[in-house]
């Protein structure tokens, strides 16, 4: 059996989940957890329970087209639920990869000489510093 046919059958090398899926994951858990410990008041869980079900939607969102920013989320769950879990949230947030569009070549028509490149960042910046 080749490793062709041991992928299509389900068998064979096992995909490992990305490191930013770990950390939601673990974030989930962490805010399970305070969630529980919380449970004896009543008031928390009124922020709690829906934190812990959106950090939940984070981690099976995570590395799909539908993924969102969960920078809010991170925030709520560090001040209100779980630090470490807030924590974790926002760290995975911030190691998302956004693709960045670097535009260097010259068009006589938009004005822009060959030292200018586009970051992505909505800002030029000059390639020398021989710029006026």
């Amino acid at each position: 059996m080749n490793n062709q046919q041991q992928n299509q059958s389900g068998y064979g090398i096992q995909q490992q989940p990305s490191t930013r899926k770990t950390l939601y994951f673990v974030a989930y858990i962490f805010n399970i957890i305070a969630t529980v410990i919380m449970g004896i008041f009543i008031l928390p869980l009124l922020w709690c329970i829906p934190a812990t079900i959106a950090s939940k939607r984070a981690y099976v969102e995570c590395d799909t087209p539908q993924e969102i920013s969960h920078i809010g989320l991170g925030i709520v769950s560090l001040v209100l639920v779980s630090r470490i879990g807030g924590i974790l949230i926002l760290v995975a947030t911030a190691t998302k990869s956004e693709p960045v569009i670097i535009f260097n070549q010259q068009n006589p028509d938009s004005g822009f000489s060959n030292d200018h490149v586009f970051s992505g960042s909505g800002v030029d910046s000059p390639n020398n510093s021989n710029n006026k």
